[in-house]
């Protein structure tokens, strides 16, 4: 009975709009003199110039994926960080466990006073600008591009980026917020057929996309190059935790690689 809703809400976000409330998400905020330096030292990664949101891995010292997470910068050392619903303590360990006690950088767990919304599908853009006091074009609201903005509801982070491979947004904001946010939304969706949507569509959606799942396609027994995550490593940083491990399993060349499997008959 299930598998032909999910189908149906993948529909949904895949020609028209979905909206899927996901106060899952482990939400912090990093910052402080020296944020960047810690953080740049945690992540195989690039980090985002301000204003800008990337994808980044934090590796074991053996080169081996511990954690996943969104980097959203703020500005030079102020840093919004997402990662899994199961990952808070994890994360929180990962991020406060090598600085020093008193010192000026400082971690904050914010997923108890932050809720996220997502909107996606071809019309998301059409939906939000009825909420949203932006403008939402690609000149103005480009690919993994965060805004402070306005809304008909009050003020929140908007996120262009999403894990179901479809145009679409994240909008974080208070918790209080969240109810009359979603009610927004839901009416400018209607002439859309906007749909809700869960998380088995979003798993589905994703697998569609290719995109990795921490925890499930993801964990300590693969590097990011078995992943084939190369386009989120950054070898020429002078440093960070795994460096070492990960630039000898470069030299020598992956041992195996996670790719997708692609039929050519549907079913």
């Amino acid at each position: 009975v299930w598998h032909g809703a999910v189908a149906e809400e993948v529909k949904a976000v895949r020609e028209r709009v979905g909206i899927l409330d996901l106060p899952g998400f482990t939400k912090y905020e990093l910052k402080g003199p020296g944020a960047s330096q810690h953080l740049d030292y945690l992540s195989c990664s690039k980090l985002p110039s301000k204003g800008r949101v990337s994808l980044a891995y934090a590796l074991t010292p053996t080169g081996k994926l511990w954690s996943e997470f969104t980097i959203t910068r703020l500005g030079p050392d102020h840093f919004y960080i997402i990662s899994a619903a199961i990952a808070a303590t994890h994360d929180m360990d990962l991020l406060t466990s090598s600085l020093p006690p008193g010192g000026p950088i400082t971690v904050r767990d914010l997923s108890a006073e932050l809720g996220s919304l997502i909107i996606a599908g071809p019309r998301a853009r059409e939906v939000l600008s009825q909420v949203i006091d932006a403008d939402l074009s690609n000149a103005g609201f480009p690919w993994l591009t965060a805004r402070h903005i306005n809304t008909v509801t009050g003020p929140l982070l908007a996120l262009r980026v999403n894990y179901v491979g479809e145009l679409g947004w994240e909008l974080h904001a208070p918790i209080a917020q969240m109810p009359a946010l979603y009610a927004a939304v839901w009416a400018a969706g209607q002439a859309f057929d906007i749909r809700d949507f869960g998380m088995y569509a979003m798993d589905s959606l994703r697998v569609d996309k290719c995109y990795r799942g921490w925890k499930s396609d993801l964990e300590s027994g693969y590097s990011p190059l078995d992943a084939s995550l190369d386009r989120f490593i950054d070898l020429k940083k002078p440093s960070f935790v795994g460096r070492d491990a990960l630039l000898a399993e470069h030299s020598r060349g992956a041992v195996q690689r996670f790719v997708p499997l692609v039929f050519d008959q549907p079913g």
